[in-house]
C-alpha cells in the first residue's frame, strides 16, 4: 500500500495545474496534458475510495503519479514507453489498462504489402515487401506465400520464402516462383483455372497484412526431361530432345548431349580397332578411317592441337568439335591424341550384328536381345542402349505392359458424425492405383485419387444433449430437439393456443416468429389485473359509498368512495358512539370523574391535547405530530448520534472535514489528521 502522504500529494499536483496542451508519444486518449491530467486524477480518486474496486493497484497509482510529477513543467519530453519503477510496467500500458482502450496505432506493425511485379516466369526470383510502421530494426517480419483457389482451401506452396528483417521502416525478402496446376472442383466437374495465382501473408505480433495477387506463367519441358527450357530461364539447350539436358551422359550422337557446348567430347565414339587399323611392312599400326560416326578426322585433329589449343569459348567454336576433345576438358591440344590410344574397342560376343563400340553400341553384349535395334519394354532395364531405362517417346507407350488401373481398399476407416452430432458413420478409404512405367525405375502402381465410403456400419453418440435450436415450421413451433437413437428429435407446439395472462399483463393472437425461432405474442396491460386469460373489470363498477357507516368502535366514517371493490372512510370519532350513520347524542351526564386523557403513541405518531367528553366519559385528542425517529410511551424518540469518521475530544467529524487543534487547521480523512491540506476542505473550520 502506498503512503497516505504520496497519495494527498499526488491529488495536490493532479488537480491543482493548469493546462498545458502537448503533444506525446502516449495513447490518443491521453496524449495532452488536460486529458492526461483527468486519466490520472480520476485513477487516483477511485483508488482512493476504494482500494479493492480500484482498476489500478498502488504500484500503478505510484507510477503515474511520479510521471505526471516529473513531466509537469516539460511535458513536450515525456514519453509514455517510460516504465514505471514501482509497477515494472509502462505508462502507455497502465493507462490503457484504466480506460480500456489499447492503442493499436503505436504498436510495431505491417502495411502496404507489395510484389515487386505482378506477373513472373516459373523459377524467377521476386520480390516480397512490406512498410513496418512503429518497428525497430533488426525485428522480423513472416512471410507466407498461398496460391489462391476460389473454390476451395488456399494451397501451400513447396518453399515458402526468408523471414524480412526491418531496417529502415520496410522488412524486404525473395522467393522464387513456383507453378503449380490450379485444379479446381465445381458442381460441374474438375477445371483448370491456370495460370495459378499468389498472394502472400505478412505478419508481426498480431499485425497481419494480405498482398495482392502474382501471376504465374509456365517454364516449359516440352521433352518431359524434368529440365526447363532455356529461353524461359531454364538450363535445357534443347527442350524438344528427351537425351539432351544438363544431366544427360554424353552419347555418340553429334549432340551436345549434356549442353556444355560440345557434341561427343571425352572419346565417347571411342576407335574401332576391328575394323579401322592394319600393320605396315615394318609392324607399325596404320590407322585407317571407314564410315563410323565415330572416327575422328586425324589431320583436321592435327590441326587443332597446334598451339594456340581450340577451346568451347573461343570465336569460331563449333559443338561438333567437341568430338576431338578426347579427355573432355573443354579444349583441344596434344593431350587429346594420347587419350585417343585409350579409345581402342570392338567387338560382338552375344553374335547380334552390334559391336561394343561407341560407333555400334552394344550397351550388353552378353544378351543379344539387347542392343540399338531392340524395342523398349518396362521391366527396369536399357533394352535399345539409348542410356534410358523404359523411356518412351509418348506419355504411357509402356503402360498397358504393367496390368490394370483400379480402386483398391487401403483398409483404413474412419467414424464421421451426422444427424446433428446424434450419430456417427464408419468410413473406408479406397484409393485408385494407378499402374504405369516409370523411367529408368519400370513398372510402378501409384495412389493417384482417394475416396472414403459408407461400410454401412454406425453407433449412435450423444443421447440427450441438445442437437438443434428451436425454429419455427408455419404456424407451429418446433423445439426440445434432443439426440435420440441417432436420431435429432424435437417437440412440435402449437403458437395459436389460448390467451393467457403474466402479471398484469394479458397475452394473445400468439404466432411463430422466425427470426427468434419462438412464439410471440400480443399483450395489453390490464388495469385492474388478470385472469384466465382476460383483464379484469373495474371491480368498484355498481359499489357505492355515498352513506355515512358506523364503526364498531364508536366511530362515524363519512366521504366514502370506492378502490379496489372496497368502500374507504374518512373516520372520526363519536363522542357517544354512533348509530344509523349518524353520531350519539350526549348522556344526561358528565361520565369523565376520574378519568385521565394522556398522551399515546398510535404507530409512528404522538398523539397528545386528550380531553374526556363528559357526556360519554371517553377521550378524544385534538392533535397528533409524526415522530422521524420512532414514538415511545406518548412522546417522540430523539435523533440518533450520528456516526464520526475521525474523533476529538466530543467533536465528530466526517472525510474531508476541518477543525483547529491547538490553534492549527486539520483535515480529516479516514480516521487520521492531517495538516496542511486546508484547500481540500469541503466543510468545516
Amino acid at each position: 500500500m502506498i503512503k497516505k502522504s504520496v497519495i494527498l500529494i499526488s491529488i495536490f499536483l493532479l488537480l491543482g495545474f493548469a493546462s498545458v496542451n502537448a503533444a506525446l508519444n502516449c495513447p490518443r486518449n491521453s496524449d495532452e496534458f488536460s486529458e492526461f491530467k483527468s486519466i490520472s486524477s480520476a485513477a487516483l480518486l477511485e483508488f482512493l475510495a476504494d482500494p479493492t474496486k480500484s482498476k489500478l493497484n498502488s504500484n500503478e497509482v505510484s507510477d503515474i503519479s511520479s510521471f505526471f510529477d516529473k513531466y509537469k513543467d516539460r511535458w513536450t519530453s515525456a514519453d509514455c514507453s517510460e516504465v514505471g519503477t514501482a509497477s515494472g510496467e509502462t505508462i502507455k500500458s497502465i493507462i490503457e489498462k484504466y480506460t480500456g482502450v489499447v492503442d493499436a496505432g503505436l504498436s510495431c506493425r505491417v502495411e502496404n504489402p507489395k510484389w515487386s511485379a505482378q506477373q513472373a516466369v516459373q523459377s524467377t526470383v521476386v520480390s516480397l515487401s512490406v512498410d513496418t510502421p512503429k518497428c525497430k530494426d533488426r525485428d522480423t517480419v513472416k512471410f507466407v506465400v498461398k496460391e489462391k483457389d476460389f473454390t476451395k482451401e488456399n494451397d501451400n506452396v513447396q518453399v515458402n520464402p526468408n523471414d524480412g528483417i526491418v531496417l529502415d521502416g520496410k522488412a524486404t525478402t525473395t522467393w522464387k516462383v513456383e507453378w503449380q496446376e490450379d485444379l479446381e472442383t465445381t458442381p460441374s466437374g474438375p477445371k483448370n483455372d491456370n495460370p495459378p495465382e499468389y498472394y502472400f501473408t505478412a505478419s508481426v505480433g498480431s499485425s497481419s497484412v494480405t498482398s495482392g495477387l502474382l501471376f504465374a506463367s509456365q517454364c516449359k519441358d516440352a521433352d518431359r526431361d524434368g529440365y526447363n527450357d532455356i529461353s524461359c530461364g531454364g538450363n535445357d539447350c534443347k527442350d524438344n530432345d528427351g537425351s539432351v539436358h544438363p544431366n544427360a551422359a554424353e552419347a555418340c550422337d553429334t549432340k551436345d548431349n549434356d549442353c556444355d557446348l560440345e557434341a561427343d567430347e571425352g572419346g565417347i565414339c571411342g576407335y574401332d580397332h576391328a575394323r579401322r587399323t592394319r600393320f605396315d611392312g615394318a609392324g607399325n599400326i596404320v590407322l585407317l578411317k571407314d564410315n563410323c560416326i565415330g572416327d575422328p578426322d586425324l589431320d583436321l585433329l592435327s590441326l587443332f592441337i597446334r598451339s594456340p589449343a581450340l577451346t568451347n569459348s573461343s570465336s569460331g567454336w563449333k559443338a561438333e568439335y567437341g568430338r576431338y576433345d578426347f579427355n573432355a576438358d573443354g579444349k583441344i591440344d596434344l593431350r587429346d591424341f594420347f587419350v585417343l590410344g585409350g579409345r581402342i574397342e570392338g567387338f560382338d560376343l552375344d553374335k547380334d550384328n552390334y559391336d561394343t563400340t561407341r560407333c555400334h553400341n552394344d550397351c550388353n553384349d552378353k544378351n543379344k536381345n539387347v542392343n540399338p535395334g531392340s524395342a523398349e519394354v518396362c521391366d527396369g532395364g536399357d533394352n535399345n542402349c539409348d542410356k534410358k531405362v523404359d523411356y518412351a517417346f509418348s506419355l504411357g507407350d509402356l503402360d498397358n505392359t504393367c496390368g490394370q488401373s483400379k480402386w483398391v481398399s487401403t483398409g483404413q476407416t474412419k467414424w464421421v458424425t451426422v444427424n446433428y452430432a446424434c450419430q456417427q458413420t464408419e468410413l473406408r478409404e479406397w484409393q485408385y492405383a494407378n499402374s504405369f512405367c516409370e523411367e529408368g525405375v519400370g513398372c510402378k502402381s501409384q495412389n493417384t485419387a482417394s475416396r472414403w465410403y459408407e461400410t454401412g456400419n454406425t453407433r449412435n453418440i450423444n443421447d440427450g444433449a441438445t442437437c438443434h435450436n428451436t425454429y419455427c415450421s408455419g404456424s407451429s413451433l418446433r423445439y426440445d430437439f434432443k439426440c435420440s437413437g441417432g436420431q435429432c428429435l424435437g417437440k412440435t407446439g402449437s403458437c395459436s393456443s389460448s390467451d393467457f395472462c403474466s402479471g398484469s399483463y394479458r397475452f394473445f393472437g400468439g404466432y411463430c416468429d422466425a427470426a427468434q425461432g419462438r412464439c410471440s405474442y400480443n399483450r395489453e396491460y390490464c388495469q385492474y389485473g388478470c385472469a384466465s386469460g382476460q383483464c379484469n373489470r373495474d371491480p368498484c363498477a355498481g359499489v357505492s359509498c355515498s352513506a355515512n357507516v358506523c364503526g364498531g368502535d364508536g366511530r362515524i366514517g363519512t366521504k366514502g368512495y370506492c378502490s379496489g371493490g372496497k368502500c374507504y372512510y374518512s373516520w372520526q370519532y363519536c363522542a357517544y358512539g354512533c348509530s344509523s350513520g349518524q353520531c350519539n347524542s350526549p348522556p344526561p351526564k358528565d361520565l369523565c370523574a376520574g378519568i385521565s386523557c394522556n398522551n399515546y403513541c398510535s404507530g409512528e405518531r404522538r398523539i397528545f391535547n386528550g380531553k374526556c367528553d363528559s357526556s360519554s366519559g371517553k377521550c378524544s385528542y385534538s392533535s397528533w405530530e409524526y415522530c422521524s425517529y420512532g414514538c415511545s410511551n406518548g412522546q417522540c424518540n430523539p435523533k440518533p448520534q450520528q456516526a464520526c469518521d475521525c474523533t476529538y475530544g466530543s467533536q465528530c467529524l466526517t472525510n474531508w472535514q476541518c477543525t483547529k487543534i491547538n490553534g492549527v487547521k486539520y483535515l480529516c480523512y479516514k480516521g487520521g489528521f492531517y495538516r496542511g491540506y486546508d484547500g481540500m476542505c469541503q466543510y468545516g473550520i
